[in-house]
């Protein structure tokens, strides 16, 4: 993994790109998932658009292919694991939790409406039933209140339908091993700042799942985040599982932030297993504090 630090100005992403263009050299496959409008093709260096011509998939356009409730299998030590209607439900509740901040009630209410839909629907569960699921609860006395918060919270995300969600899985290596794209580009542009945060969220727990089950060491997948502070670094986030497990699956992450100091400290400790760091110049009220990692 590689994470680069700099404040505004400083043209983090210009060093990003230039690194991916030294990996068009060895046709490795790249993905960028773009939820700061950094990676805009009028935003990218011309070189960049004539070496990588980078495919822009844009989720407002065409919704990604993602199915969030299909269960995850994990094959760890030669022991393979499936996820229950449970584990299903406890992965997506935490994902809103992380973005909403919801409370117990509401997450009580949220996880047994995924459960439930799950074991009713199976492969054909999706946004739009869990939304309804939701409302039909607001008809019970005990669930109104609940219900009714989450159905308010989680609606504009639901209504902009950013999957196109079906029985199967997303072709991961169909994009990671197409010659005509060595980088992609999924284009979060004039997604709200939540509805961004939980595509973000919701990609890399799909992909993470995929690499679980197929990934290999010697067969890296880049991935790359800017603004990477803006997402969760909890110990259950997908970003953590990646920062701590993910070489041994193929994750090659490059990571890019203006700021650490709104982390924990074990976040900032995963977020420093990163192999290689690049050091731009720091804002001056972080001096000290960068000083101090360097040291």
């Amino acid at each position: 993994e590689n994470l680069a630090m700099s404040y505004p100005g400083v043209q983090k992403t210009y060093a990003i790109q230039a690194i991916l263009c030294e990996m068009k050299k060895l046709r490795q496959h790249s993905l960028i998932v773009d939820y700061t409008n950094g990676f805009l093709p009028n935003q990218l260096e011309e070189t960049t658009q004539a070496i990588l011509h980078p495919a822009q998939h844009v989720v407002r356009n065409n919704p990604l292919p993602i199915n969030p409730f299909l269960p995850q299998t994990s094959d760890t030590g030669g022991i393979k694991f499936v996820e229950t209607a449970n584990n299903i439900a406890k992965r997506i509740t935490g994902l809103f939790d992380s973005v909403y901040a919801i409370g117990d009630q509401q997450y009580a209410c949220l996880h047994q409406v995924i459960m439930n839909g799950v074991e009713r629907w199976g492969t054909e569960m999706d946004l739009e039933k869990m939304l309804a699921m939701l409302e039909e609860l607001m008809e019970s006395k005990e669930s109104k209140s609940p219900a009714l918060s989450l159905s308010n919270k989680l609606r504009p995300f639901v209504l902009d339908r950013p999957f196109a969600s079906g029985p199967d899985s997303y072709d991961w290596d169909q994009l990671f091993s197409t010659p005509d794209s060595l980088c992609n580009i999924f284009q979060l542009y004039g997604m709200d700042m939540h509805s961004c945060r939980l595509i973000t969220e919701f990609v890399l727990w799909d992909l993470y799942g995929f690499l679980q089950a197929r990934g290999v060491k010697t067969d890296p997948k880049v991935i790359v985040l800017d603004e990477v502070q803006n997402l969760d670094h909890g110990e259950d986030s997908p970003l953590s599982k990646y920062l701590r497990e993910g070489r041994k699956f193929g994750i090659a992450l490059m990571l890019a932030t203006q700021s650490m100091s709104s982390m924990k400290a074990d976040e900032r400790d995963r977020m420093f297993l990163a192999g290689h760091k690049l050091f731009f110049r720091p804002s001056d009220t972080e001096m000290k504090n960068f000083a101090k990692i360097l040291g």
